[in-house]
């Protein structure tokens, strides 16, 4: 469809958009043609283009529309998209979004929301580590700081212990590192997740 048909239609149906919101939101979900298979649009990077990379912002899954250039009317291009393609994105989206995989710009408002969403899930990950334990032999405690003015000292914050246990009878302490990770969905993002992991359980052992 062309695109001043397809701002036509969309507006018969829901509540009626701007043409400053259906034009953002056009290009936010859109391929276009960017020229050389290999060039790199403004505010895009080049794991962007690598068609072997998972999580890139210039795919079908992020972007379920296709604008074709339409010779007769350059301002008017042609809309493609397919009804099962737009369910894969949604489900992509949805599957991005609580998974915080999202990759959007830092510190920006989307950012936020997606750290509350990972924060409320980490949460529901620990209170379920917690309630499998049998607390009559055991001291537990959770969130536990590390950092020079916490119980756990340390000469910088280092962040803390998600699930602290102390055994008192084998005077055993444990420290559990509670992850809630989804599936990696190929060996370089897998490579890439454990090494992060790795990095941090370093940086707070030692």
């Amino acid at each position: 469809m062309l695109i001043k048909d397809l701002f036509i239609e969309i507006n018969k149906h829901d509540h009626i958009y701007s043409k400053e919101e259906f034009n953002t939101a056009i290009a936010y979900l859109s391929l276009f043609n960017r020229g050389k298979v290999h060039s790199v649009p403004i505010g895009f990077d080049n794991i962007d283009i690598s068609p072997w990379r998972f999580n890139r912002r210039l795919s079908m899954l992020r972007k379920p529309l296709v604008l074709v250039d339409n010779p007769e009317d350059p301002d008017n291009p042609i809309v493609y998209w397919g009804f099962r393609q737009l369910l894969s994105s949604k489900m992509y989206w949805y599957d991005q979004c609580t998974t915080n995989r999202l990759r959007v710009s830092e510190e920006g408002p989307v950012q936020k929301v997606l750290g509350k969403l990972a924060q409320r899930n980490g949460k529901r990950l620990m209170e379920s580590v917690l309630n499998e334990f049998d607390t009559n032999d055991l001291i537990i405690d959770s969130e536990v700081q590390i950092n020079p003015k916490s119980d756990l000292k340390n000469d910088t914050d280092i962040g803390d212990v998600d699930v602290l246990v102390i055994d008192s009878s084998t005077k055993t302490i444990y420290s559990l590192e509670c992850k809630s990770m989804a599936p990696s969905r190929n060996i370089k993002e897998m490579i890439e997740r454990l090494t992060n992991y790795l990095a941090v359980i370093r940086r707070k052992v030692g």
